[in-house]
């Protein structure tokens, strides 16, 4: 009869006061949480690329814990967040609506640790009867430990803007190739639920009726990108860079960047924030979806490749500044 080795193992267990971790919310929670690893570590949670604006950021009398910006696929968005290392109360989320209203802020984050249920339903009533230029998140904060290890963070999305719901509301009066659009990307969105190496490198994208989709891989440097031009019947591949001296990085390695992807890319280096670099295929997706799943399956496999590539050029490009 073979012997067995008795495995040991620790317990994931909780930590039950933040104060132990951070004593002041103030000069410790913020201070560490404007870190971009650890803006970064938010990011990831919300959805989002966090860049770090100020903190401490005056509204009045008041100030913002955080004022961070983010670009999406519609531009550069202000964002504050507001740290809360207790339960959730009236004071906090009126301090949220002060401050939004002083910074014209686009994206609101709450970090509790602990949301009561009704100011999670406040939070989801503002997602559901403001526009979609306006989102409310609310994120608890964990901390965990392993028996004597050190103790990691963990940040759990409670409440969010109803992306679906919004994009019902706003495409009521939609272009045919709008239309024809969001049609294609949701079919796309469908192609890849059954991807799973694909959702290695990338979290399943939301949708809407433009000529491109976004995929987020929780780097604030830069997002790959598939496109679609319905006149030009073709379809692409994107890396959109939002570090000016990373893009020239890139650029001054040009030739090997190319090899490496495997194609001659077109650079587009003039933009004030976003900077593209991209390849382009024949892709009509007029007339018949037939041939979609063809396109889907090419994204499927430049997307990765960028994203590998841009993140091997990443470490190098951080190494050397």
């Amino acid at each position: 009869m073979t012997k067995h080795t008795k495995i040991e193992l620790d317990q994931i267990e909780m930590v039950d006061d933040l104060r132990t971790i951070w004593p002041d919310e103030a000069r410790n929670f913020t201070p560490w949480l404007s870190e971009s690893e650890n803006l970064e570590l938010l990011g990831e949670a919300i959805g989002r690329n966090l860049q770090l604006s100020e903190t401490e950021s005056s509204v009045g009398a008041f100030s913002v814990d955080i004022l961070a910006t983010t670009e999406d696929d519609d531009g550069v968005k202000t964002v504050i967040i507001e740290n809360q290392l207790t339960e959730t109360n009236h004071d906090h989320l009126g301090k949220l609506i002060t401050y939004a209203a002083g910074k014209k802020a686009q994206l609101i984050v709450w970090i509790v640790e602990e949301a009561r249920n009704e100011h999670q339903q406040a939070i989801q009533w503002l997602n559901e009867h403001t526009d979609e230029d306006m989102g409310f998140y609310l994120v608890q904060i964990k901390v965990l430990r392993i028996g004597q290890s050190r103790p990691a963070v963990k940040f759990e999305l409670i409440e969010k803007p109803n992306e679906w719901e919004r994009k019902m509301r706003s495409n009521k009066n939609l272009t045919e190739t709008k239309v024809l659009q969001l049609r294609y990307w949701d079919a796309f969105v469908e192609y890849l639920q059954n991807q799973e190496e694909f959702k290695k490198y990338f979290r399943i994208p939301e949708t809407k009726p433009q000529h491109w989709l976004t995929l987020r891989a929780g780097s604030a440097s830069f997002a790959v990108g598939c496109l679609v031009n319905t006149q030009r019947k073709v379809i692409g591949t994107e890396l959109t860079v939002w570090n000016r001296d990373f893009y020239d990085y890139l650029s001054s390695h040009k030739q090997d960047f190319e090899r490496e992807i495997g194609h001659e890319l077109i650079w587009h280096g003039e933009g004030k924030h976003t900077l593209r670099i991209y390849v382009e295929t024949p892709g009509n997706i007029k007339g018949t979806e037939k041939g979609w799943n063809e396109f889907f399956s090419w994204y499927c496999e430049m997307a990765p490749k960028f994203l590998v590539v841009a993140r091997k050029y990443l470490v190098s490009f951080n190494r050397k500044r």
